[in-house]
């Protein structure tokens, strides 16, 4: 034990996934506690995942450069090795904020959006999206509570109906220069509407803002329906926000 004590305390080895560690103490071979070198992660391992670079360090940020999975009580995978639903939201979120090969990355990390330092440690997402996701078919939207944010975190972020979420989405690629819900067709104005899942034509107008005014008020009509036919399992800041959401000229 001693001559290993000697060959391997101070070396300094590399992982598969997680960079280089230092070797602190050698116990037995069973019980070897190493320092990985950029976070400072203290960890006990056996020297045969040394040798062969087994060793994971769970604040390496294993995830898009930046998100890490951190110690804790979450999993990431069900028995049947399957993404858990908050690990796939979270990897995603992380993915179109910060890579800029994933397809959403240009209206989000594009456009400046930012996770919270807090919500790189999946750790943390995961105990926030089981104490607030009241139903798995719900979407987390981080701009509703507050219009305009661009940082996903506890302090933000909400689960909203799928169907909501789409509803107050501004699609600015695709609507043009017009506000929403005005279009020019044949250099007529139009205002149109989504109308709980529905097209509706509002009518042809003498100028934008008369065709805007018409689609402002049945968005927000539309909005306080979705309200109401959500309103027994919305928590009531929610509710509130979606009923009384308003549509700007500027969204």
């Amino acid at each position: 034990m001693n001559n290993n004590k000697q060959i391997y305390e101070g070396k300094v080895m590399s992982s598969n996934n997680s960079g280089d560690f230092v070797i602190l103490e050698y116990i037995d071979a069973y019980h070897i506690r190493i320092k990985f070198l950029q976070t400072g992660t203290i960890i006990t391992a056996e020297l045969g995942n040394l040798r062969k670079g087994a060793v994971k360090d769970p604040y390496y940020p294993s995830i898009y450069g930046i998100g890490y999975f951190g110690i804790g009580p979450y999993s990431s995978r069900v028995k049947n090795g399957k993404q858990t639903r908050c690990y796939k939201i979270w990897k995603e979120m992380i993915g179109r904020c910060y890579c800029s090969t994933v397809s959403e990355y240009k209206n989000y990390g594009g456009c400046g959006v930012t996770v919270c330092s807090e919500w790189l440690n999946f750790q943390n997402y995961a105990k926030w999206y089981y104490d607030n996701c009241y139903n798995e078919t719900f979407v987390v939207d981080k701009d509703f509570l507050v219009k305009g944010n661009k940082i996903y975190g506890p302090n933000y972020c909400c689960f909203i109906p799928a169907e909501i979420n789409s509803a107050i989405t501004l699609r600015n690629t695709v609507r043009g220069s017009t506000p929403l819900g005005v279009r020019i067709k044949d250099n007529k104005i139009i205002a149109q509407i989504n109308y709980m899942g529905k097209k509706k034509h509002l009518g042809t107008f003498s100028t934008i803002e008369e065709a805007f005014t018409i689609y402002k008020k049945n968005k927000e009509a539309c909005l306080k329906e979705y309200a109401n036919k959500y309103k027994d399992i919305l928590p009531k800041q929610v509710y509130n926000a979606i009923y009384n959401y308003q549509i700007l000229i500027t969204d």
